[in-house]
């Protein structure tokens, strides 16, 4: 007789870049194929950022249309590439909220995922503004204190070197402690932005990159910091109701 499931399992993509060709929504279409060949039913799926390479309203529509024949709950949250209208519209499907960030707390399969929009409009950078702790306390007041959360941003705070700029700056950085200290609840930070599987710690909070669906970009210690058409990838994380996550990274054939 098998145990009992508990916890939740998280399929985690991210940089998909869909455009208007034939690739990437290619590699998209068989990255999904290999989310649904997972052997343990997959409770979630998070997107962390740059679903779009234009951030256009006909390829949001595109990926919206892969992801729907899942039938899995998504949370997604924007990345550089991504464009706050259109992906209001439509991978949220809410009213265009403007200039303002698209900061969202989903409560989705036993989890809660404070979903944050860490994008500069114009830079490659990611930023928090301080208001978004208070944000996240409020949104997760009524929560019993020992069920899970997840942070999902675009722009996570690693970097390749200690030399290196991170992809989230040092102000959003302090922010994002200062949120993880308010709210222990939090069990990991989950981003993208780098195009490799990553992983880090944060104050103690587990940091997990996800690969990219796209080609990945070398790292700068390689000639050119070219890219390379290697396979697309995700992660699976299964959140038990106590400790840190397990994480496993699949590169898809």
């Amino acid at each position: 007789m098998s145990a009992k499931r508990t916890g939740t399992v998280v399929a985690h993509l991210s940089d998909c870049h869909v455009d208007d060709g034939p690739e990437p929504l290619e590699r998209l279409r068989r990255t999904l194929d290999a989310v649904r060949a997972v052997g343990t039913a997959v409770d979630l799926v998070v997107l962390t950022g740059d679903v779009a390479q234009d951030g256009r309203a006909a390829q949001y529509r595109t990926v919206r249309q892969e992801f729907d024949r899942l039938h899995v709950p998504v949370v997604a949250c924007p990345g550089n590439h991504d464009v706050r209208e259109a992906f209001a519209e439509v991978v949220l499907a809410e009213p265009a909220t403007g200039a303002a960030p698209l900061h969202r707390m989903h409560r989705r399969a036993g989890l809660a995922v404070l979903a944050l929009d860490s994008t500069v409009p114009g830079a490659d950078h990611g930023t928090l503004d301080p208001a978004v702790v208070d944000w996240a306390v409020a949104e997760l007041a009524d929560m019993d204190p020992a069920a899970p959360a997840l942070v999902a941003l675009h722009h996570a705070p690693l970097r390749w070197h200690p030399d290196q700029l991170r992809s989230l700056d040092a102000a959003g950085t302090a922010v994002l402690r200062s949120l993880l200290r308010a709210a222990p609840a939090v069990r990991a930070v989950l981003g993208g932005h780098f195009h490799h599987a990553m992983s880090g710690v944060l104050d103690g909070v587990p940091v997990l990159v996800a690969p990219s669906v796209a080609p990945r970009i070398l790292p700068p210690w390689e000639p050119d910091g070219a890219v390379v058409d290697v396979e697309p990838g995700f992660a699976v994380h299964s959140v038990a109701p106590v400790g840190a996550p397990t994480s496993f990274f699949r590169r898809v054939p």
